[in-house]
């Protein structure tokens, strides 16, 4: 055992360099392996802390005051509700910024009241006692509003500054990806004074539980289907408006999806570091044994058996990769507090959670096992050499490979043939490189394209999503529509009626879905349509993937459909299928004709359209709403800045993605600096000798360091060109396989020719780099020295 403890300490010596670049690349895989795995089996936890905290709700209703009534009737008569209760609230579009600010932006408040008494989605950590002019807020705004800012909010004409004292932690309104909208918490008398102001929408907000066996029964569409059903969509000759959203039926995945997202790319990235880790550490071992093939030879000829010699192998990467997860372990203890932070910006909740030291250690283990094993494979070329062959130093009488590039007849210059015949002759060598090089390519093409598509290009995140959202959004009628498409500066415009629920059934499955009604899908920008076509006739229907493969439903199948699960049904056909986040992909989309079919006797629906306008490039909200304002002087209260609602909603996915992204660039940057650097650091090693040589019959250091760099640049600039080449259907498929819960069958990427010239002018600048600074040793030695001494020394 002591002398295999000497074999191992004296071959790490030895391979110092090997060994430092494979424990930077152990640590920074176990680093980053280990805080993505725990965060992502922690985010649930978190989300689960804080509903748990508040007594969350299981279903929320929000209706209008006046259907309070036959609301609470109908939810105390379903069995289904475990315990409920009911608040006011307030509707409003308003601008909101920091005192200190001087730019306004536009978003969707609700109001509440925190004197109310509740049991189910409780504030939590507050009292409920504060001045008339304190509120509390969502936790996602903490980094715009800190305790005791002022928070200004202006809406139709009036203004107030309030006072923020805490936040509310709400999972189902932690962020506006999961409902667009903040949901703020002020007292009785100022909730009197807004609901005073014109156009402040009153409504009732029931919060129920639900007993747990029928969480997935989406009771809260069956219960505003009952509503609808009462009283006909109209109450007071007021039209319904409804929000019903469901804990189990898509919030609680919905809040954690983008997070998730992001820790799953992270997660990719440490996996792709550690495959390149092990990639090093066999070529590292064959090239070690080939250096020291004396040595082995002389341990072989004084008894050592094969399998001790590669027990040492094996020990001492185990002993190496040990150290490795240890030291990337505390790292990532360090890193995961950070991590949590940038996560809660996504998440819009306290992170509350520990780091999970179960899931660090099943990381270690499973990295050291892992390496142990490739270790033991990579030392099989012990097996292949014989006592005399090793103490000839490997050296065979002839070793009958082909003569690639002949030095005496290639036309090539000198370097490139030189490095050409290296390649060509140990094509095991160049593989092992190949597969590194397009590996960080793939990364890097990788990292570029998730900033190309989603950090830095919002319209692109739409057309990701299927999400419109113009310039401009305006309220009014039917007749407004033809008015507004004449407008200067638009550039497209689409008109929806509302957001209906229908009950959709398909053979013995059905459920009750969220449906967008609009005057013509053909004018949808966002449309992301997979499968067949738009519907055009009053009897056809598109919808989303999700729901498709939860009613096995396909392009061209005719479906059973009603305003009720109990009311009458008629048949549509599904002419095709389109993706969408929004509702976890599970949303149905259909033009007016369709809908009149389907509803010909009720017309308040008709009375009021959204106008979605996207404006010419180069103008913005405001030269739009000056346009509006020209034919619509009455609807100066009936518009939203759709361009900051879009730029509030998405602004924080944006600038985490585009953090990550670059964060992965830059360490897959010095990665192959890392390994270029090992590479070439081998090969001066191995060929000290001989450059002693050549240096002794005349070539310069600089000719010498210019054919040590260039000795690997070919296979470098195939490796990342293939690898940035198929980047595309690669991240492209791990993005389908992400998001299949959302019924996602294709993804649209943009890499573009530029990615793929950055990405390999990126990986070819910084090897270059590395093995220019690697083979600096070479002008310093001295001929003499390097043909009497090691590489080593």
């Amino acid at each position: 055992m002591f002398a295999q403890i000497c074999l191992i300490k004296s071959n790490i010596k030895k391979q110092k360099a090997d060994v430092i670049v494979f424990l930077t690349l152990v640590l920074i895989s176990t680093m980053l392996m280990s805080v993505s795995i725990s965060m992502l089996f922690n985010m649930s936890k978190v989300v689960e802390s804080h509903f748990e905290e508040i007594n969350g709700a299981d279903i929320t209703i929000s209706i209008n005051k006046n259907a309070k009534a036959i609301t609470q009737q109908i939810i105390e008569k379903d069995n289904r509700i475990k315990a409920y209760d009911v608040s006011r609230r307030l509707l409003i579009n308003a601008k909101h910024k920091a005192k200190s600010s001087s730019t306004w932006r536009d978003f969707t408040f609700t109001v509440q009241s925190y004197n109310e008494k509740r049991n189910i989605n409780k504030t939590y950590k507050y009292p409920n006692k504060y001045k008339d002019n304190e509120i509390l807020i969502p936790y996602y705004l903490h980094s715009d509003y800190k305790v005791g800012s002022i928070l200004q909010l202006k809406f139709y004409g009036v203004k107030y500054d309030l006072k923020v004292v805490g936040y509310v932690q709400d999972p189902m309104y932690a962020t506006p990806l999961n409902v667009t909208l903040y949901t703020i918490y002020a007292s009785d008398k100022m909730m009197d004074e807004f609901s005073k102001i014109k156009d402040v929408i009153s409504q009732v907000k029931f919060n129920a539980t639900l007993y747990p066996q029928y969480y997935n029964d989406k009771v809260e569409d069956d219960i505003v289907d009952k509503v609808t059903k009462e009283t006909g969509g109209v109450v007071d000759s007021q039209k319904l408006v409804t929000e019903a959203i469901g804990w189990y039926s898509g919030m609680k995945g919905g809040c954690m999806f983008m997070p998730n997202m992001a820790l799953g790319i992270l997660l990719v990235f440490s996996i792709m570091i550690f495959v390149i880790s092990t990639l090093v550490i066999s070529f590292a071992i064959r090239n070690f044994i080939e250096k020291n093939m004396r040595d082995f030879g002389l341990l072989m000829a004084s008894g050592y058996k094969i399998s001790t010699l590669r027990g040492v192998v094996v020990y001492e990467i185990g002993l190496v990769t040990l150290f490795g997860t240890i030291i990337g372990s505390t790292i990532g203890k360090v890193v995961y507090k950070r991590a949590g932070k940038l996560v809660e910006n996504v998440l819009g909740l306290e992170w509350n959670q520990g780091l999970n030291f179960i899931n660090m250690f099943i990381v270690s283990l499973f990295i050291i096992l892992f390496s142990c094993a490739v270790a033991y494979i990579s030392s099989g070329k012990f097996k292949k050499i014989t006592v005399l062959t090793a103490l000839r130093g490997g050296i065979n009488t002839h070793n009958y490979k082909k003569n690639f590039f002949p030095l005496t007849a290639t036309r090539l210059p000198i370097n490139l043939a030189l490095s050409l015949k290296s390649i060509f002759s140990s094509w095991k060598k160049s593989l092992a490189i190949f597969l590194m090089m397009a590996i960080t390519a793939i990364i890097m093409q990788t990292a570029y394209g998730i900033y190309y598509n989603f950090g830095n290009n919002q319209e692109k995140i739409f057309e990701f999503s299927g999400t419109e959202s113009g310039t401009i959004g305006v309220y009014g009628n039917e007749a407004l529509g033809e008015k507004l498409k004449k407008m200067k500066y638009v550039k497209a415009m689409n008109a929806k009626y509302e957001n209906a629920t229908c009950y959709y059934k398909n053979g013995e499955k059905g459920r009750v879905i969220t449906t967008s009604v609009y005057k013509d899908l053909s004018e949808l920008r966002y449309c992301n349509l997979i499968e067949g076509r738009l519907s055009k006739y009053p009897n056809e229907i598109i919808v989303a993937g999700g729901l498709a493969d939860d009613l096995n439903i396909k392009s061209g199948d005719a479906i059973e459909v009603g305003l009720t699960k109990a009311g009458k049904k008629k048949i549509f056909i599904v002419t095709g299928i389109y993706q969408q986040i929004n509702n976890m992909g599970r949303t149905v989309m259909m033009n007016k004709n369709a809908f009149e079919r389907l509803n010909p006797v009720e017309k308040k629906w008709k009375e009021e359209v959204f106008y979605d306008i996207y404006a010419e490039d180069g103008k913005n909200f405001q030269n739009m709403k000056k346009e509006v304002l020209k034919i619509y002087p009455e609807g100066k209260n009936k518009i939203d800045n759709y361009e900051k609602l879009a730029s509030e909603t998405m602004d924080v996915v944006r600038n985490v993605l585009s953090k990550i992204s670059i964060a992965i660039s830059i360490i897959t940057a010095f990665i192959v600096m890392f390994v270029e650097g090992l590479l070439i650091h081998s090969k001066v090693v191995m060929e000290w000798k001989n450059l002693g040589l050549n240096k002794a019959l005349g070539f310069s250091s600089k000719k010498l360091m210019a054919q040590m760099v260039m000795s690997n640049i070919p296979i470098i600039l195939v490796g990342a060109f293939i690898g940035a080449i198929v980047s595309k259907p690669i991240a492209c498929n791990l993005l389908i396989i992400g998001m299949s819960s959302f019924g996602m069958k294709t993804v649209k990427m943009e890499f573009g020719i530029e990615g793929v010239i950055l990405t390999i002018s990126i990986i070819t600048i910084c090897a270059i780099i590395s093995a220019t600074i690697t083979s600096f040793r070479i002008r310093k030695a001295n001929p003499i020295d390097m043909l009497v001494k090691y590489g080593e020394n």
